[in-house]
């Protein structure tokens, strides 16, 4: 393996770490306001968008890990 394919994947593997925990913050946010809905009575409107906000990120979560390889047979 060269120099110049272990840089790319240490790389490519900061860049997802980065992105997960940009998502992975999002994601406390928007359950910190479902909560904070749920606590507060009459939003549900708030809460409902909240909840799919919430489960936007979650797919964005999934689909960016990385696929899985398949060993043996």
């Amino acid at each position: 393996m060269t120099l110049l394919t272990r840089l790319r994947r240490a790389s490519s593997l900061a860049r997802r770490a980065s992105r997960f925990t940009v998502l992975a913050r999002r994601l406390e946010g928007q359950m910190a306001e479902i909560d904070g809905a749920s606590a507060a009575g009459g939003g549900r409107e708030r809460r409902e968008r909240a909840m799919a906000e919430a489960a936007l990120t979650l797919a964005e979560i999934g689909a960016s890990r990385p696929p899985r390889v398949r060993r043996g047979s």
